[in-house]
């Protein structure tokens, strides 16, 4: 195990870099799990986005390691965006509508 002062010093580094994350009070969540370590990540978003995982059907029923490798890229989508896509237009992801809804 590493000695105590060399584990305060790594926290203290690692809580440093945590708060140059926050941006005008707002915690800038993708782009710190996008530092983070796969497996990590997905139990951060399992955890984040527990009752949307819960209760997307076709998350439910696939295997984990498949289900980890989705919910390991999933990302907030401002709700900001009054359009993600628009009807006609090519996909290269897929959405999961929380709140609000398709028109």
């Amino acid at each position: 195990a590493l000695p105590n002062t060399l584990q305060f010093r790594l926290a203290s580094y690692y809580d440093s870099l945590i708060q140059d994350k926050i941006s005008n009070g707002r915690f800038l969540q993708d782009q710190v799990l996008a530092e983070l370590p796969l497996n990590l990540r997905v139990e951060v978003i399992r955890h984040l986005y527990k009752d949307l995982v819960d209760n997307t059907a076709f998350l439910r029923g696939l295997p984990y390691d498949v289900m980890c490798s989705i919910v390991g890229q999933m990302a907030l989508v401002p709700s900001d965006q009054s359009v993600i896509f628009t009807a006609g237009e090519f996909g290269h992801e897929c959405f999961v509508v929380v709140q609000g809804r398709v028109a």
